[in-house]
């Protein structure tokens, strides 16, 4: 079933442990009957993906939050379906430029794809449409320590900005999408220090924001993720039309 306006929909909500029995992270966006942005694709993903009604070749624009797995697992499976699709398409991919132990997005893509070396070298097509994939990818790396939102994608009727956003020492984005129907914030994984989430996030009418962790929860989790008082305080600045949860998962963080 195709979703009519501007609408979210969540492809999984679970977190990097298999215990919770459901997809990890990932959201399509729906904009005018297609599915038009997928927000991270961890595992699970991938048949969310298919039984939503989504089609590879309505998307315009796929955003990676962080490069954890429970967030990125699925994106070489969806993209293979590119053999599949019937006209040839072009679609932006955008991720966090490297950090630590962290790649940056066009590496990530290049240690998938790459004719040299790529994990899986014969879909490297998938970079300008050729060898049999009809997606041609522009593949964009991110400023997670930028002050200010970076402007990632834009068209006659969708606007997306990202925001480096605190997540221990991941490098890592939320985004926002804005039309003429609405805007929607996705936030990743964060511990919710970084004060220009506020104004970044301000205005939302549907916010998507995890919580992965307790109040109980140690030192550690909390460097990395945002405690359930955080996360209630951030929601009574932004008082967003629709709360949405995700990430929810039992065990200590990771």
């Amino acid at each position: 079933m195709r979703r009519q306006g501007f609408t979210l929909q969540t492809l999984g909500s679970g977190g990097p442990i298999t215990d919770d029995q459901r997809a990890s992270s990932g959201e399509v966006i729906w904009i005018n009957g297609k599915s038009a942005i997928l927000i991270d694709a961890g595992g699970g993903v991938f048949l969310r993906f298919g039984q939503s009604g989504a089609r590879l070749e309505d998307l315009k624009f796929i955003g990676l939050t962080h490069f954890h797995t429970d967030h990125v697992s699925d994106l070489a499976a969806i993209l293979k379906g590119g053999y599949f699709v019937k006209n040839k398409q072009e679609i932006t991919l955008a991720g966090p430029e490297s950090g630590g132990a962290f790649p940056s997005m066009t590496q990530y893509f290049a240690d998938l794809f790459n004719k040299e070396g790529g994990a899986y070298a014969y879909l490297n097509g998938l970079y300008n449409a050729t060898d049999g994939l009809k997606i041609a990818s522009h593949v964009k790396d991110i400023s997670y320590t930028s002050v200010q939102p970076v402007l990632v994608y834009q068209d006659q009727e969708m606007k997306i900005t990202a925001l480096g956003i605190p997540h221990g020492d991941v490098p890592c984005l939320t985004y926002r999408i804005e039309t003429a129907k609405g805007t929607i914030v996705i936030s990743a994984d964060q511990n919710g220090s970084n004060r220009a989430f506020i104004p970044f996030a301000k205005g939302a009418d549907i916010l998507v924001m995890p919580l992965a962790i307790d109040e109980n929860a140690d030192k550690g989790s909390k460097f990395m993720h945002a405690a359930p008082d955080v996360v209630g305080k951030l929601r009574l600045k932004l008082i967003p039309r629709c709360w949405c949860s995700t990430t929810l998962w039992a065990k200590d963080s990771a």
